[in-house]
């Protein structure tokens, strides 16, 4: 319990912390290289950003969306140069630590086989898309295809976001500050369902 309540404690620091953030003028500029480190090594996904600067200024929910989309496609490219140029000393660890490397012929093979649904599935599912452009980059997908492709998956996801927010806006704000202990054990739930599944999905 005492762990859970300093989780809760450190998320609800953090949404509150958020939520000044996103009402400055600069906040943009945050969301921006958030989105672009998350998509090529950062482990915490945009949502943190994006979900209070949507609420603090529905006004600006489909340019908020259209800079993470853009700054995360383009991030995602740094993330393919990862697993191009420096596969042993970056995406080899962590390939090795969520359990990839035992499958590793037959993830070459799905992605020389399936590379765009393969993209789809890393930007629309909770798979890191870090990991997705790690391989893409590895194996050498065509440039023109990742970006475009990874463009189409994350536009969706975060205009969708973007779009649930505008219709259930104060409701969800609503919902957040009296639930949160249960976001917190959500939470810890699905990193902790994540890394267990990672390897075979």
């Amino acid at each position: 319990m005492f762990g859970m309540s300093k989780i809760e404690s450190f998320l609800k620091s953090f949404y509150e912390v958020t939520m000044i953030v996103s009402a400055r003028k600069d906040a943009i500029v945050y969301l921006a290289i958030f989105s672009f480190i998350e998509s090529s090594f950062f482990p915490i996904p945009p949502y943190v950003m994006i979900v209070p600067m949507v609420l603090a200024r529905p006004d600006q929910a489909w340019k908020i969306a259209g800079v993470a989309t853009v700054s995360s496609v383009l991030g995602g490219y740094l993330g393919y140069a990862i697993g191009y140029f420096m596969f042993d000393v970056v995406a080899l660890p962590i390939l090795s630590f969520y359990g990839y490397m035992d499958q590793f012929e037959s993830i070459k093979t799905s992605f020389n086989d399936f590379g765009s649904g393969l993209i789809l599935i890393g930007g629309l599912t909770p798979v890191p898309f870090k990991i997705t452009a790690m391989l893409c980059g590895l194996f050498k997908l065509n440039l023109f295809e990742f970006g475009f492709v990874s463009l189409i998956a994350r536009a969706i996801r975060f205009y969708l976001v973007a779009w649930l927010l505008l219709k259930y806006g104060e409701e969800m704000r609503g919902y957040v500050a009296r639930n949160l202990q249960k976001i917190s054990l959500a939470f810890v739930f699905l990193i902790v369902l994540t890394i267990a599944l990672f390897p075979y999905l």
